[in-house]
């Protein structure tokens, strides 16, 4: 019974203690120089041309699309395979 007792003191004050703890966030002084501010400027993409990159990004991504098929034949997935991965379609021998 006194374990039990114990127990629950100790999970209440646990409770109690983090709850009432202000967070520790880390504080940094670090100052980011002149020269690294102009390079993040200078390297910042305008909105035409994050448009033009989600595009391409997706054009990409729906070339690599493989549709599953149950009649593919075992060649078809080799070269499906090949295509999906990347790699040169030499590997395909018969």
């Amino acid at each position: 019974m006194m374990f039990f007792l114990v127990l629950i003191l100790a999970f209440i004050q646990n409770t109690i203690s983090f709850n009432t703890l202000p967070p520790s966030l880390p504080n940094y002084d670090y100052k980011i120089p002149k020269w690294a501010k102009n390079r993040f400027k200078h390297n910042k993409l305008s909105k035409t041309q994050l448009k033009k990159l989600k595009t391409r990004m997706k054009h990409k991504q729906q070339q690599s699309i493989i549709t599953n098929n149950t009649e593919i034949s075992e060649f078809n997935d080799n070269y499906n395979a090949l295509i999906a991965c990347g790699l040169p379609l030499g590997l395909l021998q018969n």
